[in-house]
């Protein structure tokens, strides 16, 4: 049933009813009216129309089009929209709208996000007020390295103020032996459990306090005589911050980090990977991963050294998706432009002439010929290496056998109390469940953004969780960065809207 409300919820305003509240940190309310898209299907011919069709629906409502306050900029090849109709506290009406490329008849595939509402408003569904309860490490602090447990209780008591309920919880916590017994007050204790937690394990570490499992392993192995009271507390800065939750960092400069229990991705590098096989040489155990897989390791290196021309294309030769010729052809359009003819040129091999044509371009006028083909070599290769080697596996155990825990907590309440329990430490950690290589973030037919990279899969998560997009359309062909929109405004009228050779891979098998 959960993971149902959490599909229905994550649909956005498509699936918002007449009525349903979306509140910001102010606590300033919008009620949803009516969501309509234009049009109905399909797309408008052109920016024109598109505006000319904003403009109709704006004096049909009754306002002027400026006071659609839109949730994202324009782009050349968005040519339909949305206009999202609500009524604040006052009973007036507030209009927000959202281009997107084409609408879809089914309105669930017009992604509408119930938090592209400008103001912070945020849709008051169970789920929601959990992570809108401001209990997560990115929500209260102001300091986020070299934390101690004194300067944790000072930007706690400065959040939420000393004596209130959560932070009589802190300090009950940090003076108190399990079970730890906490009056639940007004609490949300389910916000609690899920992101305050994330600060009370790496304190309970810091502190001593026992645990479940085998948190004296890794303490040994990572930190030998100088052990956990001795660390700082690091977190990350927002919500998406990485793999760990929180990083304990020894007066020695080692650390570990600590993986709390929620389900998503982190981006990393063949660098981040490294740096974990690094860490693999302080258990027995690890040296032998790093024997076992030296091959995947060797995969790392050619990304992590190579630049990201050489990087790609050495593995393309390897895993015998193009030869080396091919490689020095796709070299050779470096200084050629979107008007400089490659096909039929004999520029490229009709290997490549033909993954040269396998991909769409919105605007060919942006094309870079040597970085087109490029980006599809880098996502063949990427698509490659996940499907056909045991990469993923072996990186996720790199990941988890290196300077990593998973930490549990054992949560239960009363009807007026929260009881903690010992906490359950994991290791080698159980956090990454996968890792899938990708080049959607960083190659373009249009310009690059960087090397390979990889999407770490955490508690779970699956490579449909991730944001790895469709490659074989430039996602970004004119990349700018989104404006700032603008606060919501209000308006009186109350008329409703209608509407990665040999040691990697098996043999090339290119002819040329």
């Amino acid at each position: 049933m959960r993971d149902l409300i959490n599909l229905l919820e994550s649909v956005g305003l498509a699936n918002r009813k007449p009525g349903q509240k979306f509140a910001n940190s102010t606590d300033e309310v919008l009620t949803f009216r009516s969501l309509n898209f234009y049009p109905e299907r399909g797309q408008y011919n052109d920016a024109d129309q598109l505006t000319q069709e904003i403009n109709r629906i704006a004096q049909e409502i009754g306002i002027d089009s400026n006071d659609i306050v839109w949730s994202n900029a324009h782009k050349t090849n968005f040519k339909g929209f949305g206009i999202a109709h609500f009524t604040n506290d006052n009973n007036q009406d507030v209009y927000v709208g959202r281009f997107f490329t084409s609408i879809s008849p089914n309105r669930a595939d017009n992604n509408f996000p119930n938090n592209a509402i400008p103001g912070g408003y945020q849709y008051q569904s169970k789920s929601a007020k959990k992570e809108n309860v401001g209990y997560k490490p990115s929500d209260i602090l102001t300091q986020f390295e070299g934390n101690s447990v004194e300067s944790i209780v000072k930007q706690v008591n400065a959040k939420f103020g000393e004596g209130s309920d959560i932070a009589n919880a802190l300090g009950i916590f940090i003076e108190s032996d399990y079970p730890i017994k906490i009056p639940k007050g007004d609490i949300n204790v389910e916000a609690f459990d899920n992101y305050f937690s994330e600060i009370l394990q790496p304190l309970s570490l810091v502190l001593g306090k026992p645990s479940k499992g085998n948190a004296a392993d890794a303490e040994l192995a990572f930190f030998g005589d100088q052990g956990f009271s001795t660390c700082v507390i690091n977190f990350n800065k927002d919500v998406s911050g990485g793999l760990s939750d929180s990083i304990l960092t020894n007066s020695a400069g080692s650390q570990i980090k600590v993986s709390s229990k929620s389900k998503g991705g982190a981006n990393a590098s063949a660098t981040n990977i490294l740096s974990s096989v690094k860490e693999l040489n302080a258990t027995a155990d690890g040296k032998q991963l790093i024997k076992e897989y030296k091959e995947e390791i060797a995969m790392l290196e050619i990304i992590n050294q190579a630049n990201y021309v050489d990087g790609p294309l050495s593995l393309a030769i390897l895993y015998g998706i193009i030869s080396d010729r091919e490689s020095k052809q796709i070299k050779s359009l470096r200084d050629f432009g979107a008007n400089d003819p490659v096909i039929g040129t004999k520029a490229l091999s009709k290997n490549l002439e033909k993954m040269y044509q396998s991909r769409s371009v919105r605007d060919p006028s942006t094309i870079k010929p040597m970085l087109h083909i490029l980006a599809i070599v880098a996502h063949q290769v990427a698509d490659y290496i996940n499907k056909n080697t045991r990469f993923g596996e072996v990186a996720s155990k790199i990941l988890n056998n290196g300077a990593l825990i998973q930490v549990y907590t054992d949560i239960r309440t009363t009807k007026d109390q929260i009881v903690i329990n010992p906490f359950t430490v994991v290791f080698p950690s159980e956090t990454v469940s996968g890792v899938v290589m990708t080049a959607t973030k960083n190659y373009f037919s249009t310009g690059n953004k960087g090397k390979l990279t990889f999407k770490i899969l955490k508690n779970g998560a699956t490579a449909a969780d991730t944001e790895i997009d469709d490659y074989t359309v430039d996602t970004q062909p004119n990349y700018q960065p989104s404006r700032t929109v603008a606060p919501v405004k209000a308006h009186s009228t109350t008329a409703a809207v209608s509407t990665d050779t040999e040691t990697l891979g098996r043999k090339r098998r290119s002819k040329f």
